[in-house]
């Protein structure tokens, strides 16, 4: 067999990988900043962009190994990664490696209606 009888259409990843899919990851680092990553979801009106992220203020160093292994995915062509910047979990950890991740920090800064507490 001969491999240039062979192809298909996909994407090309900066790391090398190729992704057959050419999803975008809408990620909130923190509860209080899910209203606004889930809104920009919604009014995108594209099924390939998905909304991800944790309850509450995710502390753990699992959740920030699962986060990455979702950005690092090779169907996976960008992230927005919406915060509040008081959150565990920071953008740059999610970064790490291969993709890049734009960040986008909430004005509010905690006074979403559904947090429970104001933040800093």
């Amino acid at each position: 067999m001969e491999s240039e009888k062979y192809s298909w259409q996909g994407y090309l990843r900066q790391d090398g990988r190729c992704g057959i899919r050419n999803h975008i990851l809408v990620i909130y680092t923190v509860k209080c900043s899910e209203f606004v990553a889930r809104k920009i979801v919604e009014n995108s009106d594209d099924p390939d962009v998905e909304l991800i992220g944790f309850d509450g203020c995710t502390d753990n160093q699992y959740a920030v190994n699962l986060l990455i292994s979702m950005i690092r995915h090779p169907n996976v062509g960008a992230v927005l990664a919406v915060g509040l910047g008081c959150e565990y979990i920071q953008p740059e950890w999610l970064a790490e490696g291969r993709k890049t991740v734009r960040v986008a920090f909430h004005p509010e800064r905690g006074r979403n209606p559904q947090c429970s507490e104001e933040r800093p």
